[in-house]
Order: structure tokens, then C-alpha cells, then sequence
């Protein structure tokens, strides 16, 4: 009953002064309230993104500190900044661009365009109080900015190579530079003087890896550049180098053995025989020979090693593989150290008795250890090592990586010792699982398909584990001040546009871990907060009402009375009303939040980009097809889950005889109990399949077989067609009718009424409610099935529910979720229909 319909007294009149004193009540609540979230709000961590400078999209590798820990630098193409590391102010900001483009021209080399992608603030000079900053661009070249009390000014000593390096890692020991290069698709550690840059390299030498040939020899391979690098140290007499297959052990001197190195002297020896033999061969064809391929004596012996291979080339007929195999059997007949050489492999066959273990030597992975991550501190003088088998970090001190030797082929597991922290099982991220907090002596944990980092400190022997926050995916660079109470991180990530464009941009986010870690109990309590000021301003608001409108009051008294009669019942309903909210409608909004979000599995960052992933939808070459086939597909589905079960169902429920209505109802259920997935196979092979029924039955009446789901003209009638005689619902309408009084049947029969005016006049009224059932479930199921395109492909079918299947297996998670907000207004569409019908024969108090 509707309470316009119930008596009001007379003389009823509200309790104004009970309303003003719950007016003032609440209104005190929302102030304390909203000052609640208010701090909470302050409370939560920064999280800050830099997404260009000066302009410019962020370079690649362009993020890093300097030494003091005070600031850190980023760069684009053309600039770079120094902020603050704590407040992110703007300290200084350089043109470098102009300076390195004008210091290439003077020395008549051009700038490419892209080509300064490596930055490093490396090096703190205590006695000359001087600062380094070196730009690397892609070819190799070194340029120096000098860091004085009026910021950072470009300097004349350069490094300026006529070839192409390409820089993998850089580090630096008192005024020792070290720098691995790939060159020529070898690795190669050069050492500079950093006040000299000018000068070149002081030395360089070959990065290999040694297995044993026999008990008498070792097999000496070029470290392939697949290789990852991921530190160099300088300690006492040798530089260490971490990579994936081990720690590399050399010493200060480049030397293998004595005042020699393998590599670099079999290369040198190895191309001056080639070149000699190269010159050999064409010095020693006829004159007719040489006149024809335009060759003189003099010319020949000017030419470079590529001009005499392709004159050689041609003058031979052959290619130049066999005369470096014939140059590399003579390169070992007149080295005595060298049993064996692969031009092809550039491998080495050395006799163990030529080898200093002492001066060169590696630390192999082993059964405990593969590393995922190697960092060095210099302070504890130990590497630190995640590895791929376990959840441990592990310790390898520099006093235990000396003791290693060739001949025992040591492995990590015989140097390391575990920390004992453990992660819990979670798998450290397989290219930047570690990287080093110089400044505060920690390290940060990255882990795997997981966006948290958790800060371990190192200090004295500690190994405690500090705290882990919340971060990115993938970080690339970590920076952060001596305290940790500020975090950089650099991360790449893949943006998609309106038409499907791929690019990569890099982003520097700033977080303060400490405070992160307390990020969840924050925002728990930013939200319970903002949910009682919302629940104390409604009280407000309606005591307001109450106090203004006598009609308001009664109505709140009414449903006062009502709460408290049937206080049990609601009491009972409230755990499966929490529970609903929490399993079902929390999961439906979360749903439509992310449909907002770049959320993908390669970056699943979740970033807000507002209507990206809807716009994308819109713009998509068959969006206007899928939302077309959707409709078709609902609407067909309806009608044949209505139209055919409920004819059935009236058939069933006239017919007199019980045991064959009995039969038949058995053998229509069966096939309900069929699997979808392999009910689909059969129709699309056994059924739709080139020798499937239909086609069997028109070939043997002389027809040709049709392509069934392959045509687009036929496809969506096809896959209506699926589930005929489309009698799957009749139970429901059966069960309805068979509950219709038989006093009404009687009545028409009385009245002379047949049996289709019967079903007209009685039973298709009286059946109302489990066709509203059927319809809504019908629309529901149609709107969401994928499996029914994706499974059979048929073409020219593509729905939305297929789209967002596609789209979340393809792991972009926000494209798919917005797909998921637009069946899901669809189906609301079918749920309004259905809730105004039922609002009609509600019988209850309307309130």
C-alpha cells in the first residue's frame, strides 16, 4: 500500500527540536568527518609522473643522480634538467644538444638525429671538487660537462670516434673510466682516463668466456652480445664484470697471461695475414687479368680490407670463408699458444699451461644460482645476486670472487653465501630484478608481473628488509637520496592511439617508499571516512526534511515502525545484502573504473586515460558490424526462446495421453545435458562441417556443398539455426501452465472457447512471468556469448562479446573491460524492460 493512501492523524506534529538537535549533531559529524579525510588525503603518498622536459618526450636511459644524493638529472632529446631530489624542484636546465651538435661539426662529423640516447652523471672528484657529467650518443662518442659552482659547462675534452659502438654499461674508479662497448657484434671493456677523455682508450680487451676442451686444453669463446650486462666494479687490482652467465674477474693490466691478451692479438695477427693473402692473390694475377677488373699494383696495396674482399670476390669467382679457414690454420701452425682457431665462431683452442689464472677468470651460474640480477656495492665490497631458482637474494664478497681460479671451474654457488630474507615466494623479475641505492647503501627488489619493490638494507651487515610499496611494471632506473624517504624509477611504456598506433614513451615517477608502505591503511581509511561524512550528511539532509515538512516526518515514522516490527528479518538479509555488494556489485563497478584505465599485461600500469579505450571502440574498423550482429542475435534469440518452447509447451500440456507427454519431455531434456564446447564442435563439424550432414544430404541430391560459416551472407542465419527445434526453455512454460487452476479451462470450455482461443485468452496471460524470465535471461545469455562466433569462426559474425573475449586474452585488460561497460548497458536496457513489467502487478506499499 502507498503510504498517500494511509490515514495521517491530525494531530500529529514533528519533534522539530529532536530534528535540530540530530541537524546539529549530524552536521558536527560531517565537519569531523571531512576534516578526517581531508587528512588522510594529505597523508597519502605522492605519486608524481614527468612526462616531458622542456617539451620533449623523456630519452631512452636517461635517468640518473648524481653522487651527493641531493639531485638527480633527466633528459630529453635536446635538454637536460637537475631537480631536486626530495621536492622535484627545477635546478638547472641545459641545452647539450647545440653544444655536442657544434662540437661534432668542428670535428666534421654530423649529428643524427636520435643518436644521444645514453646519459651518465658519474663521477664526484673529492680533491678537485670537480663534477662529471658524460653524454654517450650511439656511435661511441664521449662528451664531457664539467660541474662548477654556476651549473654545468661544457668541456673540450671529448672522445670523437670515426666508427660505430654501441654502449652497454659504464661505471668509474677514482679517475678510472671503464665502459663496455658492443663492437662489431663483440663485447669489448675499454678503460679511459676521465680527465683525458681525449686521449682514447688507455686499454681494451676482448669479454670471453672459457670452457674446457680437454683435461690439456680450454676452449676460449667471444661473450655473446645476447649477454646481459648488468654491472662493472673496480676493486684493488681487478675489474669485475656481472653478467647473466657469471662474474668475469680481470686484471687492471688487460692482461691474460703475462703482456698478453688472447683475443685482441689473434684478431691483430689473424687480419694481417688475411689482408696479406688477400693482397697475394690479386698482386699475383696476369696483367691481362688485373686490366680487366681494373686493378694496378699500386692500388692494390692502398685498398682496405673490404675493397680486397670484394676485389677478390670478383676476380676469384668465390666467396672469402675458405681463404680465412686456409689464413687460420696458418695463424695456429705459427702460434705455439694456439691449438685451435674458428674464424667463423672467432673461438680459441688455448693448452692450459699458457693460461694465469690469477690474472683472468670467471665465476659460471650453478645449480642454486642462475642470476635474474647482479649489482655491486662498493661499501660492503660484495655482489649482491637474485637468482631464477629461489626467492633469496645472495652475497658474493669480492675477498671470495678473487679466490676463484680457470682450472677449478668455479661456479657461484661455491662464492655466495644466501641473505636470509625470504620473498615469499615470488619470482624476481627476469631483466631489472635489482638495482643499487649508492647513496643509502640499499637495494630495491623488483619481482615479476608484480608492481612492487621492496628496499633492502645492506648496511653493516644488516640484509633487513626495510619495507615494500607499491611502484611500476618493468622499471628500467632506480634513483633515490641517501635517506630512501624519496624514490625515482624510470619505466617505458606502450601507448596505443585511436587508430591503433604503437609508441613507446618513457616516464619518470616519483613515490616516497616509506610512506607507501602505509598506502593501503590510508586510502582504507580515506574511504571509510568519505563514506561517514556521505552518510552523515544524508542524515542531515533528511533531518532537515523532517524538520521543514510535516509530510516527511510521518513518512519517516512509518518507516521507523517498519524497521523495528521487522528488525530480524533485516537483521538476517544484511549479511547476504553485504555480501552481494561486496562479490557482485563491487566487481560490476571495478569493471566500468577500469574500462577507464591503460591496463594491458605487457604494461599493466592501470594509468587513467579517460575515454581512450572508448574512443578506440568507436574508431575500430568493424565496431559497427559487431554491434550489428549483436542486436541480430538478441533479437532472433529472443523470439526462439520464446515462440517455439511456449508452442511446445502448450502442445505438451493438451495432450492426453501422460506417458507419451512423459516420453517426450525425457527426450527434449536430454540433450540439455550436452557440454556447450563440444554441442558447438558438432555443429560445426558434424553438422555445418564440408561433409557434414547438411552438406552430405544436398550432395546426394545433386547439389554442391556450401560453406556454411564461411560464407558472410549466410553465416549469422547459420549460427541462428544452431539449437533447432529451439525447445531448450519449454520446461519453464511448461511448469507455468501446468499450474494454471484447471477452473479456468473449465470455465472456457462452458463458454464454448477452443483450444487456440484457450491459449490466446488463458494460458499466454498466466505465463507472463516466466516469459519476462526467458526474456531477460535470453538477452543476457545472447549479448554475452562469445564462444558461439569465437569457437566456430564464422565470418562476417563478429559480436561485442567476442571483441572483449579477443581483447582480454590478448591482454589488453582496459580495452576489454570497456567492451564489458557496453553489453553491459545493453543488458540493463533488458532489466529496466523487465522491472516496469513487474512494477505493474506489484502489489506492495510503494514508499
Amino acid at each position: 500500500m502507498n503510504l498517500k493512501d494511509k490515514k495521517i492523524p491530525h494531530k500529529h506534529k514533528p519533534n522539530k527540536k529532536k530534528a535540530r538537535n540530530t541537524i546539529i549533531l549530524s552536521a558536527v559529524l560531517v565537519i569531523i568527518f571531512a576534516v578526517a579525510a581531508i587528512l588522510f588525503g594529505v597523508s597519502m603518498p605522492r605519486t608524481n609522473t614527468i612526462k616531458d622536459v622542456g617539451g620533449e618526450d623523456i630519452a631512452t636511459s636517461a635517468l640518473f643522480d648524481g653522487d651527493d644524493g641531493k639531485s638527480y638529472f633527466i633528459a630529453s632529446k635536446n635538454k637536460l634538467e637537475e631537480h631536486d631530489m626530495e621536492t622535484d624542484a627545477l635546478l638547472q636546465s641545459v641545452d647539450y644538444y647545440s653544444d655536442i651538435s657544434k662540437a661534432l661539426d668542428e670535428n666534421d662529423y654530423p649529428l643524427v638525429d636520435g643518436n644521444l640516447n645514453q646519459f651518465y652523471f658519474l663521477y664526484v672528484n673529492e680533491e678537485k671538487t670537480n663534477d662529471f657529467l658524460l653524454v654517450q650518443d650511439n656511435r661511441g662518442n664521449l662528451f664531457k660537462y664539467e660541474k662548477d659552482d654556476t651549473g654545468l659547462v661544457f668541456s673540450s675534452d671529448c672522445l670523437i670516434r670515426d666508427s660505430s659502438y654501441e654502449l652497454k654499461k659504464m661505471s668509474f674508479s677514482n679517475d678510472e673510466l671503464y665502459i663496455i662497448y658492443n663492437i662489431n657484434n663483440r663485447y669489448v671493456l675499454e678503460e679511459y682516463d676521465i680527465n683525458s677523455l681525449s686521449s682514447g682508450a688507455k686499454k681494451s680487451k676482448y669479454l670471453w668466456y672459457v670452457s674446457k676442451a680437454d683435461n690439456e686444453a680450454y676452449t676460449l669463446s667471444m661473450l655473446p652480445v645476447s649477454t646481459k650486462i648488468w654491472d662493472i666494479a673496480s676493486d684493488g687490482d681487478y675489474v669485475y664484470v656481472a653478467t647473466s652467465t657469471g662474474i668475469i674477474k680481470i686484471d687492471k693490466q688487460f692482461y691474460d697471461y703475462d703482456d698478453f691478451s688472447y683475443f685482441e692479438t689473434a684478431e691483430k695477427t689473424f687480419d694481417e695475414l688475411y689482408q696479406s693473402s688477400l693482397k697475394t692473390y690479386l698482386l699475383s694475377l696476369s696483367d691481362e687479368e688485373k686490366e680487366t677488373y681494373h686493378l694496378t699494383d699500386e692500388a692494390i696495396e692502398a685498398m682496405n680490407e673490404v675493397e680486397l674482399e670484394e676485389a677478390y670476390r670478383s676476380a676469384s669467382g668465390k666467396g672469402t670463408l675458405p681463404l680465412k679457414n686456409q689464413v687460420a690454420a696458418t695463424f695456429v701452425e705459427e702460434t705455439p699458444w694456439c691449438n685451435e682457431f674458428s674464424v667463423s665462431q672467432f673461438k680459441l683452442v688455448i693448452p692450459v699451461e699458457y693460461f694465469d689464472s690469477e690474472k683472468i677468470s670467471i665465476a659460471i651460474p650453478g645449480l642454486t644460482i642462475n642470476p635474474v640480477g647482479i649489482v655491486y656495492s662498493p661499501k660492503n665490497r660484495s655482489f649482491y645476486i637474485a637468482s631464477l631458482y629461489d626467492d633469496h637474494l645472495h652475497e658474493a664478497k669480492v675477498d671470495d670472487v678473487n679466490q676463484i681460479v680457470l682450472q677449478s671451474d668455479t661456479t657461484l654457488d661455491d662464492i655466495t653465501s644466501v641473505i636470509d630474507i625470504s620473498f615469499g615466494g615470488k619470482t624476481f623479475h627476469s631483466s631489472s630484478a635489482l638495482a643499487y641505492n649508492k647513496n643509502a647503501n640499499t637495494l630495491y627488489v623488483a619481482f615479476a608481473s608484480q608492481n612492487q619493490v621492496t628496499v633492502v638494507d645492506i648496511n653493516n651487515g644488516a640484509n633487513k628488509e626495510l619495507f615494500t610499496f607499491e611502484a611500476g611494471f618493468d622499471i628500467q632506473v632506480f634513483v633515490g637520496d641517501s635517506k630512501n624517504s624519496v624514490l625515482h624509477y624510470l619505466t617505458t611504456e606502450t601507448i596505443t592511439d585511436t587508430s591503433n598506433q604503437v609508441s613507446l614513451h618513457n616516464y619518470v615517477w616519483t613515490v616516497m617508499p616509506e610512506k607507501s608502505v602505509h598506502k593501503g591503511v590510508i586510502r582504507a581509511g580515506l574511504i571509510v571516512f568519505i563514506c561517514l561524512g556521505v552518510a552523515a550528511l544524508a542524515v542531515m539532509i533528511a533531518s532537515l526534511f523532517i524538520f521543514a515538512h510535516k509530510g516527511t516526518s510521518l513518512r519517516f515514522k512509518y518507516i521507523g515502525k517498519d524497521l523495528k516490527k521487522n528488525k530480524w528479518t533485516y537483521v538476517a538479509l544484511l549479511p547476504f545484502v553485504v555480501a552481494i555488494i561486496l562479490f557482485c556489485y563491487y566487481e560490476a563497478i571495478g569493471s566500468i573504473s577500469l574500462s577507464f584505465l591503460d591496463y594491458t599485461k605487457l604494461d599493466p600500469k592501470m594509468k587513467w586515460n579517460n575515454f581512450a579505450n572508448y574512443i578506440r571502440i568507436f574508431h575500430e574498423s568493424n565496431f559497427w558490424l559487431s554491434v550489428g550482429n549483436t542486436l541480430f542475435f538478441i533479437v532472433f534469440d529472443v523470439i526462439l526462446a520464446i515462440i517455439p518452447p511456449v508452442i511446445f509447451a502448450f502442445f505438451l500440456s493438451v495432450m492426453k495421453s501422460k506417458k507419451y507427454s512423459s516420453f517426450v519431455r525425457t527426450a527434449l531434456f536430454i540433450p540439455g545435458i550436452i557440454p556447450g564446447v563440444a554441442s558447438m564442435l558438432i555443429w560445426r563439424i558434424g553438422i555445418y562441417g564440408q561433409t557434414g550432414i547438411l552438406n552430405t544430404m544436398i550432395t546426394a541430391l545433386g547439389g554442391q556443398t556450401v560453406a556454411w560459416l564461411e560464407n558472410t551472407s549466410i553465416s549469422r542465419w547459420s549460427l541462428i539455426f544452431m539449437g533447432f527445434p529451439f525447445v531448450g526453455s519449454y520446461l519453464i512454460f511448461y511448469g507455468g501452465m501446468m499450474n494454471i487452476p484447471k477452473d479456468y479451462y473449465e470455465a472456457a470450455e462452458l463458454e464454448g472457447a477452443g483450444i487456440w482461443r484457450r491459449f490466446f485468452k488463458i494460458d499466454l496471460p498466466l505465463i507472463k512471468p516466466q516469459m519476462m524470465y526467458v526474456f531477460v535471461t535470453t538477452v543476457i545469455n545472447s549479448a554475452q556469448n562469445y564462444a558461439r562466433t569465437y569457437m566456430l569462426r564464422s565470418a562476417g559474425t563478429v559480436t561485442l562479446a567476442e571483441q572483449m573475449y579477443t581483447s582480454m586474452t590478448g591482454g589488453n585488460y582496459g580495452l576489454a573491460a570497456a567492451y564489458a561497460t557496453l553489453i553491459f548497458l545493453i543488458l540493463m536496457a533488458a532489466i529496466i524492460v523487465n522491472f516496469r513489467n513487474q512494477k505493474k502487478s506489484y502489489s506492495g506499499d510503494v514508499v
